[in-house]
C-alpha cells in the first residue's frame, strides 16, 4: 500500500531533509508521451476496486486512482510537511459526468480536473 511505502521513507529520511514529488493522477492507458492523453484519462475511476484490481492484476504497470485531497491526507499522515503543493489542471474528457464514476470518487469537493501534482514535502526537523 502507498501509505506503507510513504511512511517507511519517512521514517528513514534525516529530519529536515525534503521530498520532490510530481504525480501524474491520469489513467496511464490513456497517456502518450508526457503530456498528450488520448481519450477518458480518468477511466480508471470509472471501476470499482474489485473489479479495477481484476483488470490491471496481469500488468506491470499501475494505474494511479488516489486523488490530490488522498495524496495530501497520506503525506501529511505520514508526518511530512506540505512546503509547496501545486496542482497542475487538465481538460475534463468529453463528456464528463461524475455519475459515471464509482460511488466511492463521488464527492461534491474533488476537483476531477487535476492530473498533476507538484510537492515539496519536508521531514520536520524536529520531531
Amino acid at each position: 500500500m502507498i501509505e506503507d511505502a510513504v511512511t517507511e521513507y519517512y521514517r528513514i529520511m534525516k529530519p529536515g531533509a525534503y521530498a520532490v514529488h510530481i504525480i501524474d493522477l491520469r489513467d496511464h492507458l490513456h497517456v502518450r508521451g508526457d503530456h498528450q492523453v488520448e481519450g477518458d484519462w480518468l477511466e480508471a475511476l470509472r471501476f470499482p476496486e474489485w473489479l479495477h484490481n481484476a483488470q490491471i492484476s496481469n500488468r506491470r504497470g499501475y494505474i494511479n486512482r488516489l486523488r490530490a485531497r488522498g495524496w495530501k491526507s497520506v503525506f501529511e499522515s505520514a508526518g511530512f510537511r506540505c512546503e509547496q503543493w501545486r496542482l497542475r489542471h487538465e481538460q475534463l474528457p468529453a463528456g464528463f459526468d461524475v455519475r459515471q464514476l464509482d460511488k466511492s470518487f463521488h464527492s461534491a469537493d474533488e476537483d476531477f480536473s487535476v492530473s498533476w501534482i507538484d510537492a515539496l514535502l519536508q521531514k520536520p526537523a524536529t520531531i
